[in-house]
This record gives structure tokens, C-alpha cells and sequence, in this order.
């Protein structure tokens, strides 16, 4: 089982991903606290190897800080005298080959390598869905997540007015997709049940929406919302005739934004009493876009070249998850050319209106971050 996610769409080994992900470093960043205490209260001795996991880790990019706190903590605690092993999961088709070049040094990324700190640090790549169990029964003593789980095992159904379910007024598709979201997270949890030792812990940071309504693309700070003008831009295609109506309602973005109540259901039905974990902390909170406050503090709204400039920034920010998604919505008997021609006309659009008014498109990430227990 793979899980509906897009592949990479760039070129292999470019770390393409990381580069272009900087507000997943402001949501690793807040999620520091949350990992220090996790593994802070993680029984260890010191003396055998101590196990980490990241699902859905990309290129590993975005973590490569986080990941180097985590290893200063751990040789302060406990010292020099053991091996630590960093996994890094997600699917086969992943841009493994960047997450090698980052830890090597062969490939710049916004951080630098933990390996030229740390020793008897072990690296693996594990190409396996994390909606199976991906490494062996009571093997890890920490597992992470940033921003992977949202994605769901299959499309539940087409949503024919959106691009994504928090757009849709479509409410026998939403309870589609609500009841697909709520099998899959109990899945991913029961999995990691499997692989978590006694007295481990998980910090899990997804996609939610807030008390307030507000999702990641859709805060009340910034004017516009993302996932407003995505399916916008996209359905302007179709009202032009470049793709047609079936098309538009083949694309769509394979996720569910959880809500805290959907969140830390798992951890309050009886079934999932039965795994043995116990939810120690459960947050919702608002990462602002860095290329909005950055625009907000030193841009200038009549510097057309600057703005031009921060607007495909910006957008390239977006296309590492959406464009295959763009592209699996279009028929396949378009050409390879044709789709990629469609692509960049709506890319060039988007950029457009973001470089027309920059101080009021923004991507604010919305994120619920869960700090569980096996017990």
C-alpha cells in the first residue's frame, strides 16, 4: 500500500525539495521543543544503539537541524559510547539520492550536514509506505513526522467544485473523504505501534485546521487564500478550453487536513487503548509564511522586477507537491510536452497576480503536532 502521493517531479539528486521548502524549517523549528522532550523521556542507557525514524522525509533537507539538536542532545545526555541509527522513510519513487548528497556535503542545502559534527551516526533509507510497517517490532526508540501524514491511501472520490477537500462544498464527497482520512490515520498510528519500543515516543506534525477554520494556504492575516486561487487558476484552464471539464475534476489533491478533535481520536477509542499508546501533548498552532513576513519587512510594492522575483519564489515553494498532481490530472492522451505547456501556463498565472500584489499572498502553515507515548 503507497499512498496517493505525488512523485518528484525535479530532477534527482538536485534537492530540489529542501531548497524550495522554507516554511517546513519554520514548522521543524517549533517542532524542536516537542522532540527534545520526547526524547528527553525516552528510557536509554546509553549503552546499545538508539533509533530514530523520519516518515515521509523527502530529500531530508528540511530536517537536517532538527535532526543535528536531536544528536547534541543525545551526546550530551548520555555521552559518546553508542551508535545512533537515523532512518529515513518514504516511497520507493523518492529523491533518495538528495538525501545522500545533503548528509555528504556533495549538494548545499539550507543546512549543513550533522554528519560533520557526529560520529557513529548510521543513515538508511527505508522505501517502504508508512502505512505499512516499515521497520522491525520494537525497534525505534523515536519516530518524527513533519507535514507527510495528511496524504491518504487511495482518492476516495473525485471532488468535482475543488482542488482540495477544505475548498469543497460538496458534502457527500467530504464525508468521503472524512471517513478515508479517519481509516488511514488509525492505520498509520496501529503501524507505528508495531515499531515504536516500550517507553518510545512519537512526535507526529500534520496539516490541521484551527478552532478558528483556518488551514495551511487559508489564514485570516493574509488577504487571499492558496488553495482559493490553485483551484481558481485551474478552473480558468477549463473555462477556456485548454483542459476540459473531466480533467479538472480529476485533479485533486489526495489529503485531509485533520482537525485536534480528528487529530487524537485514535488515542481515545478503545481499540487504539489497546496499542499501549498514551497522547502526551496535543497543539494546534500558525507558522507564518517566510516570503510574506519577508516581503512585509523589506519589499517595496512598486519594485516590479523584486516582486516578480519573490513571486516565482514563491510558487516554487508550491511546485514540489503540486505539479504531479497537475499533471496525473490530465488526460493521457496528452503529450509529455503538451501537459508540461499547460503546467507552466497556470504556474505563470499564479506568479503573476503574486507579483501584482505580493503583501497579500502569503502560504501560513497550519499544524497540528501531536507528542505520543508506547507505554
Amino acid at each position: 500500500m503507497q499512498g496517493h502521493l505525488p512523485r518528484p517531479s525535479w530532477d534527482a539528486g538536485s534537492a530540489f525539495y529542501s531548497k524550495n521548502s522554507k516554511t517546513g524549517f519554520r514548522v521543524n523549528d517549533a517542532a524542536v521543543t516537542y522532540c527534545l522532550d520526547a526524547i528527553g523521556a525516552v528510557p536509554f542507557g546509553g549503552k546499545s544503539t538508539f533509533c530514530v525514524c523520519e516518515y515521509g522525509s523527502a530529500d531530508g533537507g528540511v530536517s537536517l537541524l532538527l535532526m543535528k539538536q536531536l544528536l547534541d542532545f543525545l551526546r550530551k545526555t548520555h555521552g559518546n559510547g553508542f551508535d545512533v541509527e537515523i532512518l529515513y522513510e518514504d516511497l520507493p519513487t523518492n529523491d533518495f539520492a538528495s538525501l545522500f548528497k545533503l548528509l555528504a556535503g556533495v549538494v548545499q542545502g539550507q543546512a549543513a550536514s550533522y554528519l560533520t559534527e557526529h560520529s557513529d551516526v548510521y543513515v538508511k533509507a527505508v522505501g517502504t509506505s508508512f502505512f505499512q510497517q516499515c521497520v522491525p517490532r520494537a525497534s525505534l526508540h523515536f519516530g518524527y513526522s513533519c507535514n507527510a501524514m495528511q496524504w491518504l491511501t487511495k482518492k476516495p472520490c473525485n471532488l468535482t467544485d475543488a482542488l482540495i477537500h477544505l475548498c469543497s462544498e460538496e458534502k457527500e464527497q467530504l464525508q468521503l473523504y472524512r471517513q478515508q482520512a479517519a481509516s488511514d490515520w488509525q492505520l498509520i498510528i496501529e503501524q507505528r505501534a508495531k515499531e515504536m519500543k516500550t517507553g518510545g515516543q512519537l512526535v507526529l506534525v500534520i496539516p490541521g485546521v484551527d478552532g478558528d477554520g483556518q488551514f495551511s494556504g487559508n489564514t485570516k492575516r493574509i488577504k487571499y487564500s492558496v488553495q482559493e486561487r490553485l483551484a481558481r487558476y485551474w478552473m480558468a484552464l477549463c473555462t477556456e478550453g485548454i483542459i476540459n471539464k473531466a480533467e479538472f475534476e480529476n485533479t485533486n489533491v489526495v489529503i485531509y487536513a485533520r482537525t485536534i478533535q480528528e487529530s487524537t481520536a485514535p488515542f481515545k477509542n478503545t481499540h487504539s487503548s489497546s496499542l499501549d499508546f498514551q497522547l502526551i501533548a496535543a497543539t494546534t498552532t500558525v507558522i507564518n509564511c517566510p516570503f510574506h513576513d519577508q516581503w512585509l519587512s523589506d519589499g517595496d510594492d512598486d519594485d516590479l522586477a523584486a516582486a516578480r522575483v519573490h513571486a516565482s519564489e514563491f510558487v516554487n515553494m508550491i511546485r514540489p507537491w503540486l505539479t504531479d498532481i497537475l499533471l496525473s490530472g490530465l488526460s493521457s492522451s496528452r503529450s509529455k510536452v503538451e501537459k508540461n505547456a499547460i503546467i507552466e501556463i497556470f504556474y505563470r498565472r499564479y506568479e503573476e497576480e503574486v507579483a501584482s500584489s505580493p503583501r497579500h499572498h502569503g502560504y501560513d502553515y497550519v499544524q497540528v503536532m501531536l507528542q505520543i507515548a508506547k507505554v
